[in-house]
């Protein structure tokens, strides 16, 4: 992996285009959920979450926080 994309070139990057990086990879493992692998807990906790999804108030829109850090970002 390393001869892909060094971890000396990606500290160089700015800020927002590692983030934009971040982004990238998230959204290319995202595609493919089903192939990332689940421990036990994470499980446990989803079905938690799901059963009282009035517990988890503090759940947010990705794409509004997302833009939020972005912007606070820029600044």
């Amino acid at each position: 992996m390393n001869d892909i994309l060094p971890a000396k070139k990606i500290r160089e990057l700015s800020i927002i285009d590692r983030l934009r990086l971040i982004d990238e990879v998230w959204m290319s493992l995202s595609a493919h959920p089903e192939v990332i692998p689940l421990p036990d807990w994470h499980r446990g906790e989803l079905d938690k979450r799901l059963a009282a999804p009035e517990l988890d108030n503090q759940a947010r829109n990705w794409d509004v926080a997302r833009g939020e850090i972005i912007a606070k970002l820029k600044r």
